[in-house]
C-alpha cells in the first residue's frame, strides 16, 4: 500500500492495483494484472508515487516482470444527465468502471483493457487514471523508483549459476524500456539462498522550502540535480544496506579529469557553469588543469592541452607563452601557438621568435616558425637586422667553425631568405638560397614562383642539387623558361654530367609534352641511345620529328636494339630487310609473320620468310601453322614447294592435312602435281626399261658371236 501526498491511496490485491480517492471517499480505478502473470503471491508488488513528476500524480507499478506507469489527473465531471444515468447503473456507492486504454481517453471514449478509468460521480472535478507506459522486463522487479525522467528498477534474475547465485542489478531505463545504465549490486548476503522478495529499493530526496522537490535538469547528455538536492537510493537486503547517490556535475568533472579527456571536460565545465552547477569560471578550471600538469613538469602534455583548453582566449595564450618562456620550454609550445582565431599581439610573436633566435639549439624552431607563420603576425623589417647580426657573430666567433655553428649558419641564412621574401626582397632571398646550395632551394623557388629570377648560368647548378625536383620544376615552368633556353645552357657546361642532365630534362619534357621541342628530337634520340636505350622504342613510336634514316644507320650492328632497327626499317619501307633481320638476327619468326600480316600485300615478304626459314625445322613447323591464315592460297603452295628433303618436321602429315582442309587451291595443286609426277615417273620407268632391254639384247648378241 502506498499513500500519495495528494490524497490518493494505492494498494495491491489479487486482481491488480486499486486506486482510491481518500478525500472524496470514492474509488478511482483498478489497474489489472497482465494476463499470464505469475501467481500474485510469488513476487511481491512494488508501488511508488512519483512526487517529483511534472505530470501530476504518477504511480509506478512493478510486479513480477511487468512495469506500468499510471498517471492520475483531475478533469471536469460529466454533465448531470450523464451522471444521473451512471448513478442509476451503479450497483453500489463508489463503484468504478474498468480502466480503459490511454488512447481511448485521448479520444474521449473508453474500451476494455487495463489502462485508464474515471470516477463516476456528479461532482465538479473527478480523477482520471491513465496508463502512459507499460512494458515487460527480462528480470523480476524487486523495487522501482523515479530517477528524473527515467525509472530506477532493482531487478533480480534467475540466470545466476547454482554455485554463485544472482546478485540484484540496478537498471536505469526509459519509459519505453530502453536501458541507459546497469549496475550490479553485490551485497554481503548469500545470493544462493535469497529470492526476489528478499531485496528492496527505496528513495529519499531533500525537500525544498516550498514543499516541492528539485527537478532533474537535462544538461546536454547529462541529468543533473542541484548540489545537495539530488535523490539517494537505498538498496536493502537481510544483511546489507547500500546507499547510492545520483552523480552531479562535480563527479562528472572529476571522472573526466581522471580519464584525461580534457576536451570533453571543458565542454562539461561550460555546461555546468552555465546552469549554476559549479562555482568558478571555465577559464579558471582550464587554468587549474594546465597548472597541475605544468607543475608536474609534463611540458609536452601541457602544451598539447593548451590548444584544447585555452581555445580562443588570447589573453590566456599570452600568459602561458610567458610561462613556457620562463621555463625555457617554449619549443614544446611552438607547434600549438595560434595564428588565427585568436590572433595574438605582434609583440608576443616577436618575443617567441627572439627567444628561438637567442639559442643555437632552437634555430630550427625559428626557421619553422618563420615559414609557418604569416608575415602579418610580426615585423620582418625588425627581424632582418637581428638575424644578420646573429649571422655575423657566428662568423666572427668561430675561427675554425664547428659542425653546430655551420648548421646554425645555414639555418639562419634560410630563415633570412624567408624574411627577405616576406619583406618583398625576392632577389635577395633567391641569392641567399642559391648561396646555401641546399635542395630545399627548389621547393622555395617553386613555392614563390622565383624561377624567372634565376640567372641562366645558374640553371645547371640548380639542376645538380636535386635532378628530379629540378627537372619537374623546369618542365612545369616551360612557358616562362622555354626548352630553347634550358637545353643549350645545360649542354653548354660540357662533359658527361652535362649530357646526363640534358637527357633527364628532355626525357621529363618529352613525357609531359612531346611537341614542344621538336627541333631537339634528334639530340634526344642520341641521348636515349647513350643513357637509356630502353626508352628508344617509346620515343620512336611517339615522335615524328627525327631523321629516320640517320637513326636507323646509328643502330646498324647493334644487336641489343634489333627491334628498334626493325621498326625504323619498316618506317623506311624496307620491309624485306626488316623481315630478314627479324628472322636471321632476332630469331623472331612470329614477329616477322606479324609484320607481314600488318601489310596490305605481304606476298613478297611471305616468300622472303619462306626462303630464309627452309633450313630450320622449327621455323617451317611454325610457318605451316600460320600458312592457312597469312597470305592466301599461293603462299601455302609456295611453302609446300619449299619443303626440302632431309629437313625433319614433327607431325608433318597432320599439319599438311590441316592445311589442305583449309586450302582448296593447295589441294588441287597437290593433286595435279601428284598426277604429273606419277605420269613422269611412269614414262621415266618405261624409258629406263626399254634402254635396259636393248642393252641386254646387245650383250646377248655379243656373247653369241664370240662363241
Amino acid at each position: 500500500m502506498e499513500w500519495s501526498s495528494r490524497g490518493v491511496l494505492a494498494w495491491a490485491c489479487d486482481e491488480g492495483v486499486k486506486l482510491y480517492d481518500v478525500g472524496r471517499d470514492e474509488k478511482v480505478a483498478l489497474v489489472e494484472r497482465p494476463r499470464g502473470s505469475p501467481a500474485a503471491g510469488m513476487y511481491a508488488p512494488h508501488l511508488t508515487w512519483n512526487e517529483t513528476s511534472d505530470m501530476g500524480k504518477t504511480l509506478l507499478v512493478g510486479w513480477a516482470d511487468c512495469v506500468k506507469v499510471v498517471r492520475i489527473q483531475k478533469q471536469d465531471a460529466p454533465d448531470s444527465s450523464v451522471a444521473a444515468k451512471l448513478l442509476r447503473d451503479k450497483p453500489t456507492r463508489g463503484a468504478t468502471r474498468e480502466i480503459t486504454r490511454a488512447d481511448s481517453f485521448a479520444n474521449g471514449g473508453s474500451s476494455e483493457g487495463d489502462n485508464a478509468s474515471a470516477s463516476e460521480a456528479s461532482s465538479a472535478r473527478v480523477y482520471v487514471a491513465r496508463v502512459t507506459s507499460m512494458f515487460q522486463t527480462e528480470y523480476y522487479v524487486a523495487g522501482i523508483q523515479p530517477f528524473g525522467d527515467l525509472l530506477a528498477i532493482l531487478g533480480w534474475s534467475t540466470d545466476g549459476d547454482r554455485k554463485n547465485g544472482a546478485h540484484p542489478e540496478l537498471h536505469l531505463v526509459t519509459h519505453a524500456n530502453v536501458t541507459q545504465n546497469i549496475d550490479v549490486i553485490a551485497t554481503r548476503d548469500d545470493p544462493t539462498t535469497l529470492g526476489c522478495n528478499a531485496y528492496g529499493l527505496a528513495c529519499a530526496q531533500p525537500m525544498l522550502d516550498n514543499g516541492s522537490f528539485d527537478r532533474c535538469k537535462h544538461v546536454g547528455d547529462h541529468r543533473w540535480w542541484k548540489i545537495g538536492l539530488e535523490p539517494r537510493f537505498y538498496v536493502y537486503s537481510p544483511k546489507d544496506l547500500i546507499v547510492a547517490k545520483a552523480t552531479g556535475a562535480r563527479e562528472s568533472i572529476d571522472w573526466l579529469s581522471k580519464q584525461e579527456d580534457y576536451v570533453k571536460l571543458l565542454d562539461v565545465c561550460e555546461l555546468a557553469s552555465r546552469y549554476g552547477h559549479i562555482d568558478g569560471s571555465v577559464r579558471d578550471i582550464g587554468h587549474s588543469v594546465l597548472q597541475r600538469t605544468f607543475d608536474e613538469r609534463d611540458y609536452a602534455q601541457t602544451a598539447a592541452l593548451c590548444s584544447k583548453l585555452l581555445r580562443k582566449d588570447a589573453a590566456a595564450w599570452e600568459t602561458w607563452i610567458e610561462k613556457f618562456m620562463l621555463a625555457r620550454k617554449l619549443a614544446e609550445l611552438q607547434p600549438y601557438i595560434p595564428t588565427d582565431d585568436p590572433t595574438l599581439s605582434v609583440h608576443t610573436y616577436e618575443v617567441v621568435l627572439n627567444a628561438f633566435l637567442a639559442e643555437a639549439e632552437h634555430h630550427p624552431r625559428f626557421l619553422a616558425s618563420v615559414k609557418a607563420w604569416p608575415a602579418r603576425l610580426y615585423s620582418p623589417q625588425f627581424l632582418i637586422p637581428v638575424v644578420k647580426s646573429k649571422l655575423a657573430s657566428l662568423n666572427t666567433n668561430a675561427g675554425s667553425p664547428s659542425v653546430a655553428s655551420s648548421v646554425s649558419s645555414v639555418v639562419l641564412k634560410e630563415a633570412l631568405a624567408e624574411l627577405y621574401l616576406n619583406d618583398g626582397q625576392r632577389e635577395r632571398a633567391l641569392n641567399l638560397y642559391l648561396d646555401i646550395g641546399r635542395p630545399s632551394v627548389l621547393s622555395f623557388i617553386a613555392r614563390h614562383d622565383l624561377l624567372s629570377f634565376v640567372a641562366r648560368n645558374k640553371l645547371s647548378l640548380l639542376a645538380q642539387l636535386d635532378i628530379d625536383a629540378a627537372m619537374s620544376l623546369f618542365v612545369q615552368k616551360r612557358e616562362s623558361l622555354p626548352p630553347r633556353v634550358v637545353i643549350p645552357e645545360l649542354l653548354g657546361q660540357g662533359g658527361f654530367g652535362a649530357r646526363e642532365l640534358t637527357h633527364a630534362y628532355m626525357s621529363a619534357l618529352f613525357d609531359e609534352d612531346p611537341t614542344c621541342f621538336e627541333e631537339f628530337h634528334d639530340k634526344l634520340y642520341e641521348l636515349h641511345l647513350e643513357f637509356n636505350p630502353k626508352a628508344l622504342m617509346n620515343f620512336l613510336k611517339k615522335s615524328a620529328s627525327y631523321d629516320v634514316a640517320r637513326a636507323c644507320a646509328l643502330l646498324t650492328g647493334n644487336e641489343a636494339l634489333i627491334f628498334e632497327r626493325v621498326f625504323l626499317l619498316s618506317k623506311l619501307g624496307s620491309h624485306e630487310e626488316a623481315v630478314r633481320v627479324l628472322v636471321t638476327d632476332a630469331k623472331d619468326l612470329s614477329g616477322a609473320i606479324k609484320l607481314a600480316s600488318e601489310l596490305d600485300n605481304p606476298v613478297e615478304l611471305w616468300n622472303v620468310i619462306i626462303k630464309v626459314s627452309t633450313d630450320s625445322k622449327d621455323f617451317m613447323a611454325t610457318l605451316l601453322a600460320h600458312a592457312k591464315n597469312l597470305a592466301g592460297d599461293p603462299n601455302a603452295i609456295a611453302l609446300i614447294h619449299a619443303l626440302r628433303e632431309g629437313v625433319s618436321i614433327d607431325n608433318l602429315k597432320s599439319r599438311l592435312v590441316d592445311l589442305m582442309d583449309e586450302n582448296i587451291a593447295l589441294t588441287r595443286s597437290l593433286r595435279t602435281s601428284y598426277a604429273s609426277e606419277s605420269k613422269r615417273a611412269r614414262e621415266s620407268y618405261e624409258r629406263k626399261t626399254k634402254v635396259e632391254t636393248r642393252a641386254l639384247r646387245r650383250h646377248q648378241i655379243h656373247v653369241s658371236r664370240k662363241r
